[in-house]
């Protein structure tokens, strides 16, 4: 696992799952980007929220589905932080919605989004959520 912003970490399913890890860290909600927590309570893993968008690592995600898990990251952190981000490895999915968060909340473009986020964490983000990230939010949503 590892902090991106003071906010929100990304990591993998089994640390969605470790319920000491989310305790230690205090962690208010988890956003899965993958199914494995569809079914939990969130008070079972010590959360106040779980929110579930699921993507896939490679072709087929729509920009309004990926834009969807952005503006719900953006939701977490004001409504219930920090913020676990979390897929099956954190390597490609979610660095892509983070990356897409910092794009939206501070204003940087699609390659000084995933740079912020290398810094923090290494990934191997999968080109078709890279091109999502160069997709126009305001346009791409009603797809």
């Amino acid at each position: 696992m590892d902090w991106i912003t003071d906010q929100i970490a990304i990591g993998d399913y089994r640390e969605a799952q470790d319920i000491k890890l989310i305790t230690q860290h205090s962690f208010g909600s988890v956003l899965g980007l993958i199914s494995t927590l569809m079914d939990v309570v969130p008070a079972d893993i010590g959360v106040r929220r779980i929110e579930v968008i699921t993507l896939l690592d490679g072709p087929g995600n729509s920009p309004s589905r990926f834009w969807k898990a952005v503006d719900l990251l953006e939701q977490l952190v004001v409504e219930a932080p920090p913020v676990l981000v979390h897929c099956r490895a954190g390597w490609s999915r979610s660095p892509a919605v983070v990356a897409g968060f910092l794009m939206q909340t501070r204003n940087l473009s699609a390659e000084q989004a995933m740079a912020a986020v290398a810094e923090k964490r290494a990934f191997t983000m999968v080109p078709e959520l890279r091109e999502l990230l160069y997709t126009i939010p305001g346009n791409s949503r009603a797809d």
